[in-house]
């Protein structure tokens, strides 16, 4: 039987140094800011809905499995996140105009 602990659960994202996402439930907001973020959790924290993880990836480059396909929803959902809470960049053209 697998042990059940973050690091075996299908909603956990390892972020390495055995520390990670619970992606369970929707991001909350930190009371401190306008920020929403997922809990951090250790790789050995446990709760009571842990679900086995598929880690059974049969992809080849024809077609993508659907952990895959989640894998990669995560990545543009997070670069998307990251560019919204970014602070905004000035354009090349802007500085050319003022002479920046």
């Amino acid at each position: 039987m697998t042990e059940q602990t973050c690091t075996s659960c299908a909603w956990w994202a390892d972020l390495g140094d055995l520390i990670g996402q619970c992606r369970r439930h929707a991001p909350r907001p930190r009371s401190s800011s306008e920020e929403v973020v997922w809990p951090i959790t250790d790789s050995d924290d446990y709760c009571g809905e842990w679900e086995e993880a598929d880690t059974d990836c049969d992809c080849d480059e024809d077609e993508t499995c659907e952990l895959c396909a989640d894998d990669r929803v995560d990545e543009v959902f997070d670069a998307i996140v990251d560019s919204l809470i970014s602070p905004p960049r000035r354009r090349w053209w802007r500085r050319l105009r003022t002479g920046e």
